[in-house]
């Protein structure tokens, strides 16, 4: 309990705390396994974070926008020495049409959206017959940009890349080695099908670094932060008000936290939180209104590219939804997870280590609500009916007085015990009860029912005062695709994969040559190995070696 509590005061001490002007800046650069997708399909990403002495974060977000600016994926990845990787699953639904991807850390949010990481692409709908985005393409060809991360296009044959040859056959194997210059670390290796289309994406000047007034969003390190305001009902900002947290399980937790000068509540959530719903709350007899930060606000909207088309578009996104088509009616195109099942620096900000009393009204005869549970079968515990209000309450055996209950339902603090007073004895698991007083941080609780339902009652309690409730999404999983064995596949079963090769995670070694191996699907046509390396400047550089496999 100590542990989070010191978290909690150093998050609320550090609402105002001035940013150092230190002349740089945190960045973050995202590169993708390809730049045209059907919808339907996966796209791959890879993220890296540099300048991390500045600020050290542990998770970013990453969304992904239409040209309307509406966000269509929303998800946050976890950084693992600097790097992140993963896919997401590309809606059939999706209109053809440009898309951006955007990616940010918490931290970056003081500095604007000009600090975060962009990346265009174009996603064809397997289901169009006519595309209406070839006058987009068209009309965005010959506008400038500079919003995209820059990237120096390297000719095709450089010497960084060599193949054991420039033609190959359909299933055959190709064997590439690299040499990439000390100066520039590997962070994705992909080998693909050329797309006739570029995004030629210009020298992205540095952002004018100017000192920020105060450390608004904070580094996430060891898990998230999330924070809100509290106005009260005539909208001004509520100072120094008592703000809870609590979140689905089957025991009692709880945080609490301290709204500062304007209205701003913090609350840290360590990996237990993720994938759960939480709810938080001001105190009982607060009235006004709860407004939770949004992340991704700042990264809505759509930034357009400068895009040129080098052939025929409409007929490989004919052909690409064809052969999705097919790769879908014979085999499934698997992922591999490389994330951790282990959590880490995840804990449960318990009330109370142990119930000193736990009943289980199963084991008693049935009591049609909690008025006569309490009566029956809960020692120490007295409900009484008052001024038209329930009100419960525990016997301090020590001082001899009934004292007022903090009261859980599935883990969540709610208002008072007339929102379950219904409940009868078939509908709760167990009910643990805490009569010693007990200090969570400052405040005083003088004893604790926690009740545990059978079917998550908590979900159909009436709340009368301010409560906000939201569904922590989990951390995205750091996913590769699944490798297929083409040697062994059947020749009468069909390999249409545009994508043969993708790797977010080369070797950190740059004093040695690289070789790796891939096959050649039933594709024809040109291919091209990417290769997207870092530079000490913190630029993205590609390196494009181009192949044609035949029949």
């Amino acid at each position: 309990m100590q542990k989070y509590i010191f978290i909690l005061t150093l998050l609320y001490f550090s609402l105002n705390l001035p940013a150092q002007d230190t002349g740089k800046v945190e960045s973050i650069v995202m590169v993708t396994d390809r730049d045209v997708y059907v919808a339907g399909d996966r796209l791959y990403f890879a993220l890296n974070l540099t300048n991390t002495d500045i600020e050290s974060n542990s998770f970013a977000y990453i969304s992904l926008n239409n040209v309307n600016g509406t966000t269509v994926f929303s998800g946050c990845t976890e950084i693992v020495s600097g790097n992140s990787f993963g896919t997401i699953p590309l809606s059939d639904t999706l209109e053809s049409g440009l898309y951006q991807l955007v990616s940010f850390t918490n931290c970056l949010r003081n500095y604007g959206r000009d600090y975060f990481a962009r990346k265009s692409i174009l996603v064809i709908n397997r289901f169009d017959s006519e595309f209406g985005f070839e006058k987009s393409i068209a009309e965005t060809s010959a506008q400038e940009s500079g919003n995209d991360v820059a990237i120096t296009q390297v000719s095709d044959n450089a010497s960084e890349i060599t193949t054991d040859n420039q033609q190959y056959h359909r299933r055959e194997k190709v064997k590439v080695e690299l040499q990439i210059p000390v100066t520039q670390r590997v962070i994705s290796i992909t080998v693909r099908q050329a797309a006739p289309v570029e995004f030629s994406l210009a020298d992205k000047s540095e952002p004018s670094l100017t000192s920020i007034e105060s450390c608004r969003y904070l580094p996430e390190k060891s898990g998230l932060v999330i924070q809100g305001t509290i106005n009260d009902e005539s909208g001004k900002e509520s100072t120094g008000l008592p703000v809870y947290l609590s979140c689905e399980d089957s025991t009692a937790n709880l945080q609490y936290t301290l709204t500062g000068a304007d209205g701003t509540f913090r609350f840290f959530l360590n990996p237990w939180y993720f994938g759960k719903t939480i709810r938080i709350k001001p105190e009982n007899d607060y009235q006004g209104s709860i407004t939770m930060d949004d992340k991704f606000s700042s990264a809505s909207g759509f930034e357009m590219p400068d895009v040129t088309v080098t052939g025929n578009i409409k007929q490989f996104a004919a052909i690409s939804q064809k052969l999705l088509t097919i790769r879908k009616s014979y085999f499934d195109e698997n992922c591999i997870s490389l994330t951790n099942t282990e959590t880490k620096n995840a804990y449960r900000p318990l009330v109370y280590p142990q119930a000193a009393r736990v009943i289980k009204p199963s084991e008693f005869t049935y009591l049609p609500d909690f008025m006569e549970i309490s009566r029956e079968i809960l020692p120490f515990i007295k409900t009484r009916l008052s001024g038209g209000e329930y009100k419960v309450s525990v016997f301090d055996p020590e001082k001899q007085v009934y004292n007022d209950l903090l009261v859980f339902v599935d883990g969540f603090l709610i208002e008072n015990i007339g929102q379950v007073i219904s409940l009868d004895s078939r509908k709760i698991k167990k009910i643990e009860i805490v009569t010693s007083q007990r200090y969570l941080g400052e405040i005083l609780i003088p004893g604790v029912i926690s009740i545990t339902t059978t079917n998550r009652e908590i979900d159909n309690i009436n709340w009368s005062h301010p409560i906000y409730s939201m569904k922590l999404e989990n951390i995205m999983k750091q996913e590769i695709p699944a490798s297929i064995d083409v040697a062994s596949l059947q020749h009468n079963i069909p390999d249409f994969r545009q994508l043969l090769y993708w790797n977010p995670l080369p070797p950190a070694d740059r004093n040695k040559s690289y070789k790796f191996e891939t096959m050649t699907s039933d594709c024809t046509g040109i291919f091209e190995i990417v290769v997207s390396c870092l530079g000490t400047n913190g630029k993205l550089k590609e390196y494009t070696k181009v192949f044609e496999v035949i029949h």
